[in-house]
């Protein structure tokens, strides 16, 4: 089983509901703790899988997805490494369709190996749930650099995209991330699985998984036991110029589609 896409207790679990807090205090860097947010911390994620990239996040994203409130649309927002000045209120908004009964939570494989990631979430959310995924680092970095090239992400061949992309190799130190992680939230809200046993018994893989977060067991379809969007079937693209533009091309066009099917507003 590999990555299915391209790129507690239920009484302790975070509810999902809209807050009017803005004031997060830090915006692009880091300020002391005590001052960092300030935030109704009950509208945030309980648990995080912060992967790394490759190590069955999709596949993890979509079981969960019926069981737990995750982002919506997108898998990922990137708001503890990316879009961070963007705000709570974007950030949130990925949750407006949360059930109030459901945990809620995030799959964020590009977390893993981001300081940034980890000290705003260690502010933000410092009881949090913490899901590490370790995979064989070379079958992981192959299946990294398949997919980047697949998606004409990169243009290099391996050699030279080990040299030129430090993503390869920062998310494959995996015992010294690891040991980040658990000083930031503690060694009992972290949670190390590794790859081969979600490959080898999903079911009992993911047992283990909701008994951490706390979210009641649930029986895997037969349809959730396979893979889709398997990186070793991924072939080179023919043009790295001609993928990346018409991978930006569908996103203007999504994004287009999105605006002119919004509703609009009929206050006058």
């Amino acid at each position: 089983m590999d990555e299915l896409g391209p790129v507690e207790n239920l009484a302790s679990c975070s509810i999902a509901r809209e807050t009017g807090s803005e004031s997060l205090s830090i915006r692009a860097g880091i300020t002391p703790r005590a001052a960092a947010l300030s935030i109704d911390r009950g509208s945030f994620p309980s648990f995080f899988i912060v992967g790394p990239p490759r190590t069955g996040s999709s596949w993890l994203y979509e079981v969960l997805s019926s069981q737990a409130v995750l982002p919506a649309p997108s898998k990922e927002t990137r708001f503890f490494d990316v879009h961070f000045n963007r705000g709570l209120k974007w950030y949130l908004a990925h949750y407006k369709h949360g059930n109030a009964r459901r945990c809620l939570g995030e799959v964020a494989p590009t977390y893993f190996a981001s300081s940034l990631a980890r000290e705003r979430l260690a502010q933000a959310v410092p009881d949090a749930r913490i899901i590490c995924v370790f995979r064989n680092p070379a079958e992981r970095i192959v299946s990294l650099y398949r997919l980047k090239r697949a998606y004409g992400l990169i243009p290099w061949n391996f050699e030279e995209a080990m040299e030129r992309d430090p993503e390869l190799m920062e998310t494959s130190r995996y015992a010294s991330n690891l040991k980040l992680w658990q000083r930031s939230f503690g060694t009992r809200n972290v949670l190390a699985s590794i790859y081969d046993d979600l490959r080898e018994s999903p079911q009992d893989f993911v047992n283990r998984m909701v008994d951490f977060i706390g979210i009641p067991r649930f029986i895997l379809k037969d349809s959730q036991l396979g893979s889709v969007h398997d990186s070793e079937r991924m072939t080179h693209p023919r043009s790295y110029a001609r993928t990346r533009s018409a991978i930006l091309m569908s996103l203007v066009i999504s994004a287009a589609r999105a605006v002119m099917t919004r509703p609009r507003s009929t206050t006058p």
